[in-house]
């Protein structure tokens, strides 16, 4: 029988009726329609238009990013068939833990407290967590942040978010948590706060997208601070999905896939 990934995209909640509009347009079919078929359901951590370049939901309604044609080649490659469906991030990894979702993507570090609770895969992506995107130039690191005002996506999941939580008190950083990275970078572009800070491939990628004469943007990787590795989160139980992955992973590294769907989008 022909297995059926379910991709659940868990988003931030939307706060406009456009992003309900999206939410609706890229649901899946109901469960019932697919109950003749085994399904595998997956869980991707995402805002639906707000995570470019990773994922989002264009204006036409379709997901793309970075992380999606990745997970479009495993799927390629493993005769899989993914349906994604977005909902509200809440009790993430209850959800995995209590088998409503097998497995969990969407910028999800890996680290030891991690991979002692759940399997995971090999990197799909490495980033440095402190990028900074700030209108003055001469903002080259957090230390040249020091009593001044920065935004940043409010998700403790994210590296950048627990370095500036221990880092604000020691140097009186004036934090603005915002519901996603667009929204943080919005808050420079209108002269809200002086930074703003996300990964390494976040910040860049607004930058080309926003940066003009009028509103000149400039980022800068601080590299006090080590790289991210990004994978695929499982239940232990799940041995063979994630060697499936993991497999096809470093087959498209070996045959320039990984390569081209990366030089697309960074």
């Amino acid at each position: 029988m022909k297995k059926i990934i379910f991709i659940s995209l868990i988003a931030l909640v939307f706060s406009s009726c456009k992003d309900k509009n999206i939410e609706k347009n890229a649901t899946i079919p109901e469960r019932e329609n697919l109950s003749t078929q085994e399904i595998i359901k997956v869980g991707f951590i995402s805002s639906a238009t707000d995570n470019a370049p990773l994922n989002y939901v264009d204006e036409h309604g379709k997901i793309q990013g970075f992380e999606y044609d990745i997970l479009q080649e495993i799927a390629k490659r493993n005769s899989y068939k993914f349906e994604y469906r977005y909902q509200p991030k809440s009790h993430l990894f209850d959800s995995l833990r209590n088998k409503q979702y097998d497995i969990l993507s969407g910028s999800i570090g890996i680290t030891e407290e991690r991979k002692n609770q759940y399997a995971m895969t090999i990197p799909y992506l490495d980033a440095y967590p402190i990028t900074i995107i700030s209108k003055d130039r001469k903002i080259k690191s957090l230390k040249d942040l020091k009593d001044k005002s920065v935004s940043i996506k409010n998700s403790p999941m994210d590296g950048f978010y627990n370095i500036l939580h221990t880092y604000k008190e020691s140097e009186k950083l004036d934090i603005h948590y915002t519901g996603s990275d667009w929204l943080a970078i919005k808050n420079v572009i209108k002269d809200e706060t002086i930074a703003a800070i996300s990964n390494s491939f976040v910040i860049p990628y607004f930058v080309e997208k926003y940066s003009d004469k009028n509103t000149p943007l400039y980022f800068s990787i601080d590299y006090n601070y080590p790289q991210e590795y990004y994978g695929f989160l499982l239940n232990k139980e799940n041995s063979q999905l994630v060697e499936n992955i993991n497999k096809a992973l470093t087959d498209m590294k070996a045959d320039g896939t990984y390569q081209t769907i990366f030089k697309k989008w960074f």
